[in-house]
């Protein structure tokens, strides 16, 4: 073949046409060239960019058997289709090229180099052989450009956007139940969790891909001293895992040591574990008290009362009358009635009553010195109770109550001691009045309040007549309420009992003391504080008048009046957003931004290249032969990559338009 092709150019040198002769045996036209043409492999068949280009016919079947290479033209497979004969031309071959030639010797050399690199099974670089555009390499990028870092910047608007779209649901949901989370199935925590790992997954695209960039202007020889003695190639490693995972952030914190760019990423990549918890601590559950669907009835209240009953043809009072104005005389401890709470926490608005009022004032200056009389058999008295003097009626005690209404008006003087030492002078009173009641509930616990008090009543016309009270302030509520009134059969008939059964004294003896009755004996007893045993005897008549008026039919007493229901409580979980916990993620999404524009600023002052984590570059860049073969050593074992060649220091260099990771000085060799 050799000698063939010799003498084809010897021959050629004598016949400027015999490159076009059909007899030529590697002319276009020729057999052994059209065999050789035609099978070529189809991913060396590339157009020839020259505008008068041959044109090579498709074969896809033939692939070069090195087993027997080299092979002769009579062994390639017979050619489907004819090779056109069209010279080559000279217009837009670079200079550089070694086949600038297109005389008939370079096209015998040409496809001798063709032949020799099919049959060693070497892939071909048309680039030198065919393109006849010369190569320029490509300008750095410079300047911000926006569409590299496209996907970078929606990441981060996505999660700027899912922040905002957390705090307005948790700023509409604030303060309110628990039971108003209109899903049932998804929880609003469950809500708030989700949209915050929306936040920070999308947070971490902008910081992984700006650590990803940093390691290219991390290697980059752009004439800076640190960067021309290079760095180890295990840097890459530390990049890309400082890219992933906050451990390979910890990696790089520790390779750095010191202020760098990355560094900020890789503090936002280790923060970034706190987001979640910092999410969910701004989301509280806070246990109030929240209206209950439950019933709560009013407070027990009576508008009109009236409470006599007939014996004997005589009126009197009712039996259960008679033992309230006992249990209050008796008892040292008497306590409102209650009102009913099904939830355990109830409140009810004022609500005004009907009631007794009572007060006790020291008259002992008005009196002078106070005598205590003997009894009939000689023996001192230490208690007397006789019919009031009437200063009370003209003190503040009882204000401006009218003389019509009073149940009661007595005098107490008595002294604690048998010798009669220091005795005083009392004056107690009991009379009804308009009592507004301030009543709430809590934790099971009621307590009842009268807040206010009315004495003013109008004087019946005649004996079958009531008091009705008057001049009442809306302060107590009764806007919706019929008139307040008490008959003054009621009056009188308390009247009566109550002076029955208070008129008494208490006898001093050498074998003790002797009370008239049972109800001189009890005011004995409490002779030191009688305005709080006075209370006690109004709070006793004062609940047996609200419960039978609150018991009485509508139409009986009009003690059913609209408007003094209660409200019923119960426990309910609220939501409580504490915003101040908010400070964290909204400083995430802050910094990354900043660390995001700061990372592509400086990408384009230094001419890198925006590849960030994209592995194609890392694949189709040369690497210095030198490394590569110390590489090579640990190939075939865990790590020993890293451990041949992970120290060797390199720099990103352009060279040709190829970016070639080159050896530099000094660079250790691990033998």
């Amino acid at each position: 073949m050799a000698q063939h092709l010799e003498k084809q150019r010897d021959a050629s040198q004598l016949q400027p046409n015999a490159a076009s002769s059909p007899s030529s045996p590697l002319s276009p036209q020729s057999g052994q060239a059209r065999e050789y043409f035609t099978n070529l492999p189809q991913s060396f068949q590339r157009p020839i960019r020259s505008p008068r280009s041959a044109e090579f016919p498709q074969s896809s079947n033939y692939s070069p058997d090195t087993s027997k290479s080299p092979q002769s033209p009579s062994q390639l497979p017979r050619a489907q289709t004819p090779l056109r004969n069209q010279p080559f031309k000279n217009s837009g071959v670079p200079s550089k090229s070694r086949f600038s030639d297109f005389s008939v010797d370079s096209e015998e050399t040409r496809i001798r180099a063709l032949y020799q690199r099919i049959t060693a099974a070497q892939p071909i670089s048309y680039k030198s052989v065919f393109v006849d555009v010369e190569e320029k390499d490509e300008p750095r990028p410079r300047g911000i450009r926006l569409k590299w870092w496209l996907f970078e910047l929606l990441a981060w608007t996505l999660s700027l956007a899912a922040l905002c779209a957390l705090v307005l649901l948790l700023h509409r949901y604030n303060g309110r139940k628990q039971s108003e989370w209109p899903s049932r199935l998804f929880t609003l925590n469950a809500l708030v969790a989700l949209i915050a790992t929306l936040t920070r997954v999308s947070l971490m695209v902008p910081i992984a891909q700006a650590i990803s960039q940093a390691k290219w202007d991390w290697f980059l020889n752009n004439g800076r001293h640190e960067v021309q003695s290079g760095k180890p190639l295990g840097d890459l490693e530390v990049f890309d895992n400082a890219s992933r995972s906050i451990y390979g952030s910890l990696g790089l914190l520790w390779r750095l040591k010191g202020w760098h760019l990355p560094t900020i990423g890789a503090i936002l990549m280790i923060l970034s574990l706190g987001f979640d918890t910092f999410s969910q601590q701004a989301l509280a559950v806070d246990y109030r008290l929240g209206d209950s669907p439950k019933f709560c009835g009013g407070v027990p209240h009576t508008v009109m009362y009236q409470d006599v009953t007939s014996n004997s043809g005589v009126a009197g009072l009712d039996v259960s009358a008679m033992a309230a104005i006992n249990s209050g005389i008796l008892s040292s401890n008497v306590t409102p009635v209650t009102a009913s709470c099904p939830s355990g926490d109830c409140s009810w608005p004022t609500t005004p009553t009907i009631g007794v009022c009572g007060a006790c004032i020291d008259i002992s200056k008005e009196l002078g010195t106070p005598a205590l009389d003997t009894n009939a058999q000689g023996q001192p008295q230490v208690l007397t109770i006789s019919e009031g003097s009437k200063y009370i009626l003209n003190s503040s005690a009882v204000g401006n109550s009218s003389v019509d209404v009073i149940i009661a008006d007595f005098n107490i003087v008595g002294s604690q001691n048998q010798a009669l030492a220091d005795p005083a002078a009392t004056e107690c009173a009991l009379w009804f009045c308009l009592q507004a009641l301030d009543v709430n509930q809590e934790a099971g616990v009621q307590n009842t309040t009268v807040s206010q008090t009315s004495n003013g009543a109008l004087t019946p016309s005649d004996s079958s007549g009531a008091f009705t009270f008057t001049a009442i302030a809306a302060s107590f509520h009764t806007t919706t309420s019929p008139n307040f009134t008490v008959t003054k059969s009621t009056v009188d008939a308390y009247a009566s009992y109550v002076v029955a059964s208070i008129n008494g004294s208490v006898t001093s003896s050498s074998s003790g003391y002797s009370p008239s009755s049972d109800s001189a004996g009890a005011i004995w007893l409490y002779v030191a504080d009688l305005d709080s045993w006075i209370q006690r005897v109004a709070t006793s008549i004062t609940n047996h008048i609200r419960l039978i008026g609150s018991m009485a039919p509508a139409s009986d007493n009009q003690a059913k009046i609209q408007g003094y229901d209660g409200t019923a409580y119960e426990t309910e979980p609220f939501i409580n957003v504490r915003w101040v916990w908010f400070s964290f993620p909204a400083a995430m999404v802050l910094l990354s931004f900043l660390y995001l524009i700061a990372t592509m600023v400086h990408a384009s002052r230094s001419g890198t290249h925006i590849w960030k984590s994209d592995p194609l570059p890392l694949v189709l860049m040369d690497m210095d032969p030198s490394v590569k073969m110390q590489a090579d050593r640990g190939m075939h074992e865990p790590g020993g990559l890293k451990k041949a060649a992970g120290s060797r220091r390199v720099s990103l260099n352009s060279e040709d338009g190829r970016w070639v990771f080159r050896a530099t000085r000094g660079s250790p060799v691990v033998r």
